[in-house]
């Protein structure tokens, strides 16, 4: 099966390669050597006062001079775009045993690298389409290969009726298993791929969500960021290069933003993992508390004493332990794992004449269809086969009988029985006490596991005692060690005998030809340079499984997976990603790293930053080599032999063709190359932004070619329950340490004074959240079913109803949510009755609409009442936000006016100026109205957009957290441009420069004042904290946790003011001076302005919307219920009053007089207004329609 590997890798790779080898030593001999680029360009230190970027974290020459000849690091005179060809001549095995990165190919950033990505981009487009229409036409052709076997499928098969709806033609057959792909839902990716498969695409999921978050915010700040960094540059670059971070400047601001960057990648990133592990952790339960007998009642016993080596001896053991004199005995049933001793060659033997047989006839039935002569020659020797298979049969039974009666005997057999078996119990109870106790004094005597799948047991393994299997797998590591230390020395060892000119010396006639052709050479060169190397890579996974298969001695195939999923990505994280950080080697690099554990930081800043451009080429490349998977070549091959070759029906050539290369196809694999996309992507989030483009399209191909391939083409495999989950879950929290690390040693060697302080240290404090984070996701039980959840299960069982009731009494109304309980009750029923809603990237169509549509009607189960409710509480959130917008902007406006006229650089001083201003706002007061307008409609606009946001998306069903920061960041920012523009004099479009800054610094505000104190408010009221020291713990993370973050926010705040106020009329110097220009003071002023409106006024917000969602959901349910005396008003009317109240206030402002103490009339004319209906009719605020026809029907008032 490793030649499969290889067919599907190698014919790509190997192209790519020797195309690019091709063009760039064309380009080579053709254009002048290029100006040199040191690797240390990580840094692209340009500017005249910059230093080189490896003394930032060497102290002295000599210590430079050791660490650059260890990292093999050429000087400045050398040529980096050398670095980047690919050897044309074999180089000395020598040379390349010292650089890991020449021998994996990995080029270093150079000039031509622009040229090398259109070229990467139009091969990886190009031939994924092509691979995708050659899969569509050959799943149409021959759907036995493409499509899961339907055989033993009836009716009652829950996969034949339930997938109904996956069967809805498209009316193009080719287009039908992308729509079954897009249509599923995670229910159906569990039923029909286990809870093992739907991790696999839960996990490309999460990473497409992570993504969706962290890379739009890449895009638009960070590339223009480096962008106009670049622009200060001395030299010259190309396009790539000005996008990476080596353009900053030495101990400049954004040093400060990218540490706030890496805080920023790094909470959004355990935010998404904290979510998606609790949807697995829920999805767990739910499989445990489904798993079906006998497996759910069997535990697996290793270790079994001599004496109880026997079905019927280790039954009365574990009757005796664990049944009691009164009760019915409460073990079903025991199984001690047989020694079968020749049995399974015996076997083996018996399949082998029976295919022999198979073949044989049907060469001879296909003779007899086509008319011509039998050979007797045949027949005898089909006669043959037979007798051969009654033989082996009446083998198979005798031996079968005497290993029974051995095992079953009154006396456990050495010799037949092993040291592990399977005891069933009656009940799940008697399973779990049993599971968890300790038999005998012997700790390692009847330890007992849960049971795999009966059909993933891999019972030679455990016939084998502890002692031989314990020897085996020490062997076993040891070899897999070896193939980490010693694959280099094999890789060149071959390599020398590929190379083009070791073949033209032992061939003339390639020679001759080569020489002849050259461009054709310049292509056999590249190809040949690392066919080596991709041989290798094609069969790692295979050398890998054939190690842990040979030597682990695992109870079940899963688990051996579950190895080569573990090795697979050390190995790919090792040697793919980090290559450029080994220098000398693997072994050499750990010595170093064992005798200076922060070596490994200044490692990693050294050269991966530098080899950023490689590894987009290689993600592009991913883009054809991933759509191979569908075209499964190596079934199809099988297949077509078993069909043409021997003659077999297509059934049986499907049953022999299946299932796929394990090594390379299997979960373990596919779940480390997925890992190592998204460590790629991360690893190089904050050097090189465009990374994400190339890793998102990626994955969004992933969800599509692992969907159809384990929903609807490879047969179901036996499920572990996500364990698979777990694994990749801890090595992503490793992929993010990694990154963090290599941040701070970025952003270490930016710094002039070569300090841990400041930037770096604040960035590797980021790491305090990735240890919360996975302490939270490591806290949750997998294992076994928790017992609250087993109640919880039996509970749920009973069947509830959805209902939305407005008439009950006051003292029972909790909120204006669905039926009656807390929101996290409602919240949990919903999750179960309702499907949950797939993941944001990637949503099936059908399934998100129809989920809409069962939210809707939860809203509106009474009709027009939940039309009603939700104009209700729209109204009550923009009531909230008008009264806490007028009530900052009396406060705020003058703050705010004398924080723009301090942001120009002719300003006398922050405190000057805004003692200038409070004075205009007694003796001038009409010069500040602008100023309070502009401050009133900023903070309703916001605080209005994120509490409709909220009520909206809680009636359309979806998450509110992404949606309420995007709007808000949106809103917010164009609101505040325009005020700023305004205020400021500027132009009402601002400059580019200054929307960059802002941008940034809502995006970064937005989720830190709107989104985190909800989910960090949560988080604690799960462990029980609701007050601190008397106060609700909301609103003391709410009013606590927006100040620190004003030590990134104002520096941007303030550039971004000095951009509009003067576009293009100051130096870069001069901004950033005016902009880091008595920071302590503006911080502090920054923090108190923002104590305000966004701390107090948050939590004055909420409650003013819970007020006025309570009041009038009150008045409502009084008006249906008839206590209030009828009313005379409808929904029509909350409209209008809202009208009014928008009306009153704008004649308000237009009537200002110069009188300051008249703004206080707003408030209660605000208050007033929006109360109107109350006063009208005080136990009726809106009345359904439904309710007003009733009341026309009998004679009632008309509205």
């Amino acid at each position: 099966m490793g030649l499969k590997s290889l067919l599907v890798l190698s014919p790509p790779l190997l192209l790519a390669r020797g195309l690019w080898a091709a063009k760039v030593s064309t380009e080579r001999a053709s254009s002048q050597r290029e100006e040199s680029i040191a690797p240390q360009r990580l840094l692209n230190l340009q500017n005249p006062d910059f230093q080189p970027a490896s003394s930032s974290f060497l102290r002295n020459a000599p210590r430079q001079d050791k660490l650059r000849g260890y990292l093999d690091l050429p000087n400045s005179s050398s040529n980096a775009s050398d670095a980047a060809l690919v050897p044309l001549e074999p180089a000395k095995a020598e040379e390349i045993f010292e650089e890991p990165r020449k021998v994996m190919g990995v080029a270093l950033n150079g000039e031509s690298d622009m040229r090398t990505l259109n070229t990467s981009l139009v091969l990886g487009t190009v031939g994924a389409a092509g691979v995708i229409f050659a899969f569509a036409a050959l799943q149409v052709l021959l759907p036995q290969v493409y499509q899961r076997s339907s055989k033993r499928k009836s009716i009652k098969d829950t996969d034949a009726t339930e997938e109904y709806h996956l069967q809805v033609p498209t009316g193009m057959r080719w287009l039908d298993s992308l729509w079954k792909v897009w249509n599923t839902t995670p229910d159906d990716e569990v039923r029909l791929a286990g809870l093992d498969g739907w991790s696999l695409l839960e996990f490309v999921r999460l990473n497409l969500r992570i993504m969706s978050i962290l890379g739009p915010f890449m895009l638009a700040v960070l590339l223009p960021l480096h962008f106009v960094a670049s622009r200060e540059s001395h030299n010259t670059l190309d396009f790539l290069s000005r996008l990476d971070i080596g353009n900053l400047p030495r101990n400049s601001w954004m040093l400060w933003f990218h540490a706030a960057v890496v805080w920023f990648v790094v909470t959004i990133s355990a935010w998404q993992i904290k979510l998606a592990h609790d949807g697995f952790t829920e999805r767990r339960y739910q499989w445990l508390a489904t798993l079906p007998r006998p497996r759910s009642t069997t535990v697996m016993v290793r270790n079994i004493p001599p004496m109880y080596r026997s079905d019927s001896a280790l039954k009365e053991y574990f009757d005796t332990v664990f049944s009691e004199e009164t009760m019915q005995h409460t073990v079903e049933r025991a199984y001690v794992i047989r020694r079968t001793g020749r049995l399974p060659q015996l076997v083996q033997q018996l399949r082998a004449a029976r295919y022999d047989a198979a073949v044989l006839s049907n060469r001879i039935n296909k003779v007899r269809q086509q008319g011509a002569t039998e050979d007797g020659g045949q027949e005898l020797e089909l006669e043959k086969h037979r007798l051969a298979i009654a033989n082996l049969r009446s083998r198979v039974a005798r031996e079968q009988a005497a290993i029974e009666a051995a095992a079953q005997g009154p006396r456990p057999d050495q010799k037949v029985g092993s040291s592990s078996g399977f005891v069933t119990f009656t009940t799940i109870l008697s399973q779990r006490l049993a599971s968890r106790e300790q038999c005998t004094r012997d700790v390692q005597a009847f330890r007992m596991f849960m049971a795999p799948d009966s059909n993933d047991v891999l019972y030679e393994n455990l016939a084998e005692d502890d002692i031989n299997a314990s020897s085996w797998k020490w062997l076993g590591r040891l070899a897999l060690v070896a193939v980490f230390l010693f694959w280099i020395p094999i890789v060149v060892a071959i390599s020398g005998w590929t190379t083009l000119s070791s073949i033209q010396g032992t061939v003339p006639i390639v020679k001759k030809f080569v020489d002849a052709h050259p461009a054709i050479g310049n292509l056999l060169s590249g190809v040949l340079a690392t066919a080596a190397l991709k041989m290798f890579m094609a069969f790692l996974p295979n050398v890998l499984h054939a190690i842990i298969t040979t030597t682990s001695h695992l109870k079940a195939g899963s688990v051996e997976q579950l190895k080569l999923q573990q090795w697979s990505a050390a190995f790919l994280l090792l040697f793919v990603v980090l290559v450029t950080s080994l220098g000398r080697g693997l072994t050499i690099t750990f010595i170093i790293i064992m005798q200076e554990p922060a070596k490994i930081i200044s490692l990693l800043a050294a050269s991966l930053p530098s080899a950023s451009h490689f590894y987009f080429n290689y993600v592009i490349l991913g883009w054809l080599v991933l759509p191979l998977d569908l075209l499964r070549t190596g079934n199809l091959a099988k297949w077509f032999f078993y069909r043409k070759v021997c003659a077999f029906e297509e059934e049986e050539a499907k049953e022999y063709s299946e299932p796929e290369d394990v090594a390379y196809y299997g979960l373990g694999s596919r779940m480390a190359r997925s890992l190592l996309m998204a460590s790629i992507f991360f690893l190089f989030a904050s050097c090189s932004p465009l990374i994400f483009v190339f890793t998102w399209v990626y994955f969004f191909l992933a969800q599509f070619v692992y969907g159809y391939l384990l929903l609807f083409c490879e047969s179901k495999k036996p499920d572990t329950g996500g364990i698979f989950w777990v694994q990749a879950m801890d090595q992503l929290f490793i992929v993010l340490a990694i990154y963090v690390m290599l941040m701070v040693g970025v952003l270490r060697a930016l710094t002039k004074e070569d300090i841990w302080l400041g930037p770096p240290a604040a960035a590797f404090a980021s790491l305090l959240v990735l240890y919360m984070a996975r302490r939270e996701v490591n806290n949750l039980a997998f294992e076994t079913l928790p017992l609250e959840e087993v109640v919880k299960a039996f509970r749920d069982s009973k069947e509830l109803r959805l209902f939305f009731t407005v008439s009950e009494p006051k003292d029972k109304q909790r909120s204006w949510d669905l039926g009656g309980g807390s929101f996290k009750d409602r919240q949990a029923w919903i999750k179960r009755k309702v499907a949950p809603l797939p993941a944001m990237v990637g949503t099936p169509l059908p399934g998100l609409l129809h989920q809409q549509k069962l939210m809707k009607n939860t809203w509106s189960a009474s009709g027009s009442q939940g039309q009603a409710k939700l104009l209700q509480h729209l109204l009550a959130d923009v009531s909230a936000a008008l009264i806490v917008g007028f009530g900052l902007a009396i406060i705020l406006a003058p703050i705010d006016l004398a924080m723009l006229r301090a942001g120009k650089p002719e300003s006398p001083g922050v405190l000057i100026t805004l003692g200038s201003v409070f004075q205009d706002c007694i003796l001038c007061p009409e010069l500040v109205l602008p100023a309070v307008a502009w401050t009133w409609f900023l903070f309703s606009g916001t605080y209005g957009t994120a509490n409709a946001t909220r009520t909206l998306c809680d009636w359309a069903g979806w998450r509110p957290d992404v949606m309420v920061w995007l709007c808000t960041t949106t809103v917010n920012c164009i609101v505040m441009c325009l005020k700023d523009a305004y205020l400021t004099g500027g132009s009402l479009v601002p400059p580019s420069a200054a929307i960059v800054a802002w941008v940034a610094r809502d995006l970064i505000f937005s989720l830190v004042v709107f989104v985190l104190p909800d989910k960090i408010t949560g988080n604690l009221r799960e462990k029980g904290i609701t007050t601190i020291r008397g106060f609700q713990v909301q609103d003391v993370v709410q009013i606590l946790l927006p100040l620190p973050l004003q030590l990134f926010t104002t520096p941007l705040h303030f550039l971004g003011i000095s951009f509009v106020a003067h576009p293009g009329a100051l130096g870069a110097s001069v901004r950033l001076a005016a902009a880091f220009r008595e920071f302590g003071l503006r911080v502090g002023i920054r923090c108190a302005r923002v104590l305000v409106p966004y701390c107090f006024g948050a939590v004055v917000n909420r409650k003013l919307r819970t007020y006025f969602a309570k009041v009038r959901s009150s008045e409502a349910s009084e008006a249906l219920t008839g206590t209030s005396g009828g009313s005379e008003f409808s929904p029509r009317s909350g409209r209008a009053s809202l009208g009014r109240a928008l009306l009153l206030l704008s004649a308000l402002y237009l009537l200002q007089g110069a009188h300051l103490f008249r703004w206080a009339l707003l408030l209660p004319a605000v208050m007033m207004v929006t109360r109107l209906p109350a006063v009208r009719s005080p136990k009726a605020f809106f009345i359904p329609l439904a309710t007003v026809e009733a009341e026309r029907g009998h004679g009632g008032p008309e509205p």
